[in-house]
């Protein structure tokens, strides 16, 4: 019961954090109310929100993780997928 609860605790946190780190797609889907829907420029600025992001979560995560350093580039990945998600239902 007890490694149940470590392990709970384990994905509560990363899961938190890869919330905390959508803080900057909440500041793009407030700035792209006022932002014309047919132009690339919603675009450019949605790709640096995510990228804004994807660096955030994947620089926190890799220092949570034992070994992520070296599993950079798979954590910043998957982090780049769900922020992506998240900015095309902004867009879209």
């Amino acid at each position: 019961l007890l490694a149940g609860k470590f392990h709970f605790g384990i994905v509560l946190g990363c899961v938190s954090l890869v919330g905390y780190c959508m803080l900057p797609m909440v500041i793009f889907s407030a700035v792209s109310l006022f932002l014309p829907r047919g132009g690339g420029l919603i675009f450019g600025m949605g790709m640096g929100f995510v990228l804004w992001s994807t660096r955030v979560c994947t620089r926190l995560l890799a220092e949570l993780a034992s070994s992520g350093d070296e599993h950079r580039g798979l954590i910043a990945y998957a982090c780049w997928l769900v922020y992506m998600l998240f900015s095309l239902l902004v867009i879209f």
